[in-house]
């Protein structure tokens, strides 16, 4: 009863801040109630990164300021004892604002770096001898958004001993390469993520998240075939048998990362395939739900 009363005060604690534009010119939303849903994948080749939220009784200026196509915007949240983190930063892809009964509610949607992954056209030759690692890295030149990269696995190391024509989107490219030579890639918070299918960019199991009933597990973990949802071809489809499961709201997880799960028979490391923030600012839920598959020791 007493940790369950410690967590309930912890989630009363909640807070967030909305920035939306850039630097000065920006306005920044606190106070109102929102409700928020964000989705985040360990490989954005088939899904990107989202999230959709609803703001109440915005001013009408701040509406028409949010409606400007594909502003930028950045939701941070945390709780009064740890401070705020960036939950999601992206392009508002979809704006608008209706009534529900007496109130005023503002949707958006967003997408990660959706101009700097859709939008841009890439034409260049990465040189010759150039490894796979090597044409993603003059591909994120081509992306502003995109403040560095992280890597990870063997199969960056391939070379081109012709060079690499990079033509099309970033995305087309990224996705190519990711099919061509069995990588994932995603981009969270202008950070890119690159490893081999079905592993973790992480490559020290002792930085990874601790989950337990004393740190924000909610209800017990569920058995989650995950396998199921790969291709006959991933390797790793031996190691699927995963984990879903609830926490607290978690800014700091991010999709592709190692947690160490300590609960039971399913203790152990697990990779985090996919996630999902729901939270409502004056309601009930401020959660992580985790889609997790096991890691091979």
């Amino acid at each position: 009863a007493t940790e369950a009363n410690s967590r309930t005060i912890y989630q009363l604690d909640r807070q967030y801040s909305l920035k939306i534009g850039k630097g000065g010119s920006g306005i920044e939303i606190t106070g109102l109630h929102i409700t928020v849903r964000v989705n985040k994948e360990g490989d954005n080749k088939r899904k990107t990164n989202k999230a959709t939220i609803k703001i109440y009784n915005l001013s009408e200026e701040h509406q028409k300021y949010i409606e400007q196509p594909f502003v930028e915007c950045a939701l941070s949240v945390g709780y009064a004892n740890t401070g705020l983190f960036r939950l999601f930063a992206g392009q508002i892809t979809v704006a608008g604002t209706e009534k529900e009964g007496t109130e005023t509610v503002t949707e958006i949607q967003l997408d990660s770096l959706y101009s700097d992954l859709n939008h841009k056209t890439v034409s260049k030759t990465a040189p010759v001898g150039v490894t796979v690692k090597g044409v993603i890295e003059n591909l994120v030149k081509e992306m502003p958004g995109v403040s560095r990269a992280v890597f990870s696995g063997k199969n960056i190391s391939k070379s081109f001993v012709d060079g690499y024509p990079l033509s099309g989107s970033p995305r087309q490219i990224l996705n190519e390469l990711g099919e061509a030579f069995q990588i994932e890639w995603q981009v969270d918070d202008g950070i890119m993520y690159i490893q081999d299918a079905g592993t973790s960019y992480m490559t020290d199991n002792s930085k990874a998240f601790k989950i337990s009933e004393a740190s924000g597990l909610i209800d017990r973990p569920y058995f989650n075939q995950i396998e199921k949802q790969r291709g006959k071809k991933d390797k790793l489809r031996a190691a699927r048998n995963g984990l879903k499961l609830r926490i607290l709201l978690n800014p700091a997880l991010i999709a592709g990362s190692i947690v160490y799960i300590e609960y039971g028979d399913k203790t152990g490391y697990y990779k985090i395939e996919r996630l999902t923030h729901a939270g409502e600012y004056f309601g009930n839920d401020w959660t992580t739900e985790l889609v997790c598959g096991t890691m091979l020791k």
